[in-house]
Order: C-alpha cells, then sequence, then structure tokens
C-alpha cells in the first residue's frame, strides 16, 4: 500500500504486481486477499487488527502484538471469537546469539533452564508511537513487500 499513487503504480509494474493499494481499508477489504501482516508501530497494530478480523482475514501482527496486555486481549479474544488465525511474528530465534543458546540448551551444556527474569529498562521510543494516519503510511512498507 502507498498513498502516492505514482510511487504505488511504479512498485506495482516493477514488481510485477497486478494491484496497489492507497488506502489500508482498501487492501484488507479485498476479496482477493487472504491474509494480512501488520508491521506498523505498536501503537497501531490494534487499531488496523480489529479492521482485520471484521473483515473475516487472518492476521500476522509484528511483535509486539501491541503496547498493552489490555489491547493484546482485545485482538486475540476478537480473533478467538470469530475463528481466524491470528499470528505474532518473533524473528529472534534466527539470530545467532538465540541460535547458540538453544544449542548449548539442545546439548544440555548449561543445564536446565528453571527461570528466567527480564527487565525492561528503556522506556518505548517515539519512533514506536504513531497516530492512525502514521500507521496507515507504515503499513505500506510491509503490504509493499507481500501484495
Amino acid at each position: 500500500m502507498e498513498r502516492n499513487e505514482v510511487k504505488a503504480k511504479d512498485y506495482a509494474e516493477r514488481h510485477q504486481i497486478k494491484k496497489y493499494y492507497l488506502e489500508a481499508d482498501a487492501l484488507i477489504n479485498d476479496n482477493e486477499v487472504d491474509a494480512i501482516y501488520i508491521a506498523t508501530p505498536p501503537d497501531s497494530h490494534k487499531y488496523y487488527a480489529l479492521k482485520v478480523a471484521e473483515a473475516g482475514k487472518i492476521c500476522c501482527i509484528d511483535k509486539p502484538m501491541t503496547s498493552s496486555y489490555i489491547d493484546s486481549l482485545t485482538i486475540y479474544e476478537t480473533f478467538k471469537e470469530k475463528n481466524i488465525p491470528l499470528f505474532i511474528a518473533y524473528y529472534r530465534k534466527s539470530l545467532t546469539r538465540f541460535k547458540k543458546i538453544k544449542e548449548w540448551l539442545d546439548q544440555n551444556n548449561i543445564g536446565h533452564v528453571r527461570h528466567i527474569n527480564w527487565t525492561l529498562t528503556k522506556p518505548v521510543s517515539d519512533l514506536d508511537k504513531s497516530d492512525a494516519t502514521i500507521g496507515e503510511q507504515m503499513l505500506k512498507l510491509l503490504l509493499e513487500g507481500i501484495f
């Protein structure tokens, strides 16, 4: 999705994409689209996820699911109620340091995990905040590569 039609058309032509979208709602409600991947800033994930659920589409949301437990629960319950698959994308498992830790665990080199303590020590960055308009602009980055 791209708000600038010239850019959207150019991208679609260069990548042999038959359709392009200028608005998120047009993409989400297109009957030929089966699934949506949301990679906007986290505070807009709920906004788009609920639109995707209303459209009855499979959804994958980039991490983190949302900025709050309540919003995450709302999304989860909405998709569960509608019996629509919902996925959250966590890519860390493919990073070298995580693969190494997995290897150590599998080989029993560091013993059994009995407890994990994780402390978030950094506040949310302004880059991770948005309003719906910015969220729609960010959504285009995701959708350009998929549809």
